[in-house]
C-alpha cells in the first residue's frame, strides 16, 4: 500500500500523555510529549521510578486497571493507539523493559 503521508510527518506521535494507578489517583507521569519518524530509534532514559515503564505500557495499551493513561494525541500512521491497533504491537512498535 502506498502511503501519500508526507515524509516529514512522524510515525508515532504522543501528546501530553499521563498514566496513572489506581483509578482517580494523580498520576505518576503526566505530560510527557514526544514523536518518531520513520527508522528513527526513540530511548526513554531516566532515574528509578521516573515513569520509562509506565510510558511504555501506555504506548503499547498495556495498563492494568484500575490504572489508566489519557493522551491529548497517541497515534501511529496517524491512527489512534487502543485496542483496534493491537496487531501492530512488534510489528510497527515495540518496547524492550529494563525487567
Amino acid at each position: 500500500m502506498l502511503s501519500t503521508r508526507a515524509s516529514t510527518e512522524p510515525r508515532l506521535v504522543l501528546e501530553g500523555l499521563s498514566v496513572g494507578y489506581g483509578g482517580d489517583a494523580a498520576p505518576a507521569v503526566g505530560g510527557v510529549t514526544l514523536s518518531a519518524h520513520a527508522g528513527e530509534i526513540v530511548a526513554v532514559v531516566g532515574e528509578s521510578g521516573a515513569g520509562k515503564t509506565s510510558i511504555g505500557t501506555a504506548l503499547l495499551d498495556l495498563v492494568d486497571p484500575p490504572g489508566w493513561w489519557r493522551a491529548r494525541r497517541m497515534t501511529l500512521d496517524g491512527d489512534p493507539i487502543n485496542y483496534r491497533t493491537h496487531h501492530k504491537r512488534g510489528r510497527d512498535v515495540s518496547v524492550i523493559f529494563q525487567d
